[in-house]
This record gives structure tokens, sequence and C-alpha cells, in this order.
């Protein structure tokens, strides 16, 4: 008997996702009108509004007992907020739609599965604490739209495959929001840097080419890293450093297909542009046409 429940039980947790029975539900109030559904290792999140807000201490997504199936993950177009998804270590493609104002504590953490940059629509206006945590396999450009105004911490901790960062002006950055991820070009005004470094939020790192690109969109970046008690000792650091004129950066000119040449509209031939045989002798002319009165009508070709 021991040994058929062994027997049984390893049958039912090496389900695969094709395997596992569809389920759906809501995930959020009835008003909002927020639902899911699980099928076949995608889970697909739809409605109007906002999801409830999850958590991992009590209040647990609907579908977290089956988390390790879950290898897609899709945001429908009408979703406000996105709160905590369970962590999901197997998830390998997220998109977050142009709907979405809201990214909630601990929402996508724990994605490690996530390879590529992370687009962050301009609708975005809060990024809640731990959102983006431990997301190793985010790499390249990340950045932050200007519409964002509140980053919580350790929103985007352990990213350390980001190479560049950008951080809008005037949000708020809490403590150790982008632990680790230390990119070598990083796009930031004064004020901000400030916040950045001031608070454990990030730091700064020497790249391949031995620079530290800072692209310092208002106020003097320059002056306060040399003056901070963090760097001004650090002769590496320092020696490092590159600032780029934001205003000598432009974007690439647009290619521009030229439209293919129309083919010359045909000419209807005139009289002038014909051939013309004349008929000179009487003779020829009544041989060739009908007399109208006392003239010939003459044929021309």
């Amino acid at each position: 008997m021991f040994k058929k429940m062994i027997f049984t039980f390893m049958i039912t947790t090496g389900l695969s996702p094709m395997a596992m029975a569809a389920s759906s539900g809501t995930c959020g109030t009835p008003a909002a009108g927020c639902s899911y559904i699980l099928n076949g290792g995608t889970l697909t999140i739809s409605g109007t509004g906002n999801m409830s807000a999850y958590n991992l201490s009590y209040n647990y997504p609907p579908w977290y007992s089956s988390r390790g199936y879950i290898y897609t993950v899709v945001i429908g177009n009408g979703i406000k907020s996105v709160e905590c998804l369970g962590k999901l270590t197997h998830v390998r493609s997220l998109t977050i739609p142009n709907s979405v104002t809201r990214i909630g504590t601990s929402a996508f953490e724990g994605m490690t599965g996530v390879t590529g940059e992370l687009k962050i629509p301009n609708s975005v206006t809060t990024i809640g604490g731990n959102a983006f945590y431990g997301m190793t396999g985010v790499t390249g450009e990340l950045k932050i739209p200007n519409s964002v105004t509140t980053i919580g911490g350790n929103a985007f901790y352990g990213m350390t495959s980001v190479t560049e960062l950008t951080i809008p002006d005037g949000a708020t950055i809490g403590s150790n929001a982008f632990k680790n991820v230390q990119p070598t070009t990083l796009t930031i005004s004064a004020d901000q840097l400030k916040a950045y470094l001031g608070t454990g939020a990030g730091g700064l790192k020497v790249g391949g080419d031995g620079k530290i690109n800072i692209i310092c969109t208002s106020g003097d970046c320059e002056t306060y890293l040399k003056e901070n008690s963090k760097y001004k000792n650090d002769t590496t650091i320092l020696a490092a450093l590159n600032f780029i004129d934001p205003n000598a950066i432009s974007d690439p000119e647009p290619i521009v297909t030229p439209e293919p040449t129309p083919e010359p509209e045909p000419i209807a031939p005139t009289i002038s542009s014909r051939k013309l045989k004349r008929i000179y002798t009487v003779e020829e002319a009544a041989a060739v046409s009908k007399p109208t009165g006392n003239t010939f009508r003459l044929r021309y070709k």
C-alpha cells in the first residue's frame, strides 16, 4: 500500500503543462471584471480593471499551486494594475500592455527565465517594491519612462546584466531599488543622481572599454560625483567617468524608402504626332476619299 501511494504521487507531480487540466476564475473585484485562464502552460489575465493585491504571506494568487507549470504570461490590454503573480522561477515570455498604470509589489518578482530587454510602457506611473526583484535574465537597456513617479524599494534589485539604465527626473526612488544593477551607461539628472547613490539604490561600474558613460539630463552631475564621499577618493572611478552631453545625442536618421516612380501615363496620339501621308492630286484623293461638295475629305494614315 505504501509503495502504491508513492507511485501515485510521482505520477501526479510529473504532469506536463499540456497534460494539466485548464483552470479559470476571477483575479480581481467583480466590478473590475478581472479574470484568468491557465491552459497549456500559458497564464492569461484579462479584464478592464485592477488585479487583486496578492502577496506571498497569506493571500496567494489562485494559480500559485500550478506555478511550476507556467511558462508564458499574457496580460490583456485593459488590465490597469498588475499585482504579485506568485514567483513564476519558469516564465520565459512577458509583455506589459499600455493599459497598465500600476505595477504592484512583487508583481514579477523572481522571473529569472525572462530574457532580453524589459519594456515598461509610458502608461505606468507606479512601480512597487520588489516589482522586478531578481530578474537576472534581463539584459541590455532598461528605460524607465518619464510617466513613472514612484519606484519602490528593491524594485529592480539584482538585474546584474543590465548595461544601460535611464531614470526619469522627479520620480521618488526607494532604498536599494537598483541594488547590483550598476550599468555602464546611466542617463539621469543631477538631482536624481543624489537619490540613486544616496539611498544605496544603485551604483556605477566601469565597462569593458574602461569607461562609465553618464548622460546628465540636467544639473551638474560631474561636480556631484567628484565631490561625493563614495567616489571622490576612488581614482579608478573618477578616471573612468565619461560625461556625454544629451544635446549631442540624436536619434538616427530614419530610413526613408523612396516611393517608386510611377509609370508615365500613355499620351493619346494627336494629329501632330502622327506620321501623315498627304494625297496631293485630285485623282489620288478621289481614289481614297468621298467627295464632299467641291472638296475631298483627305484621309491621313
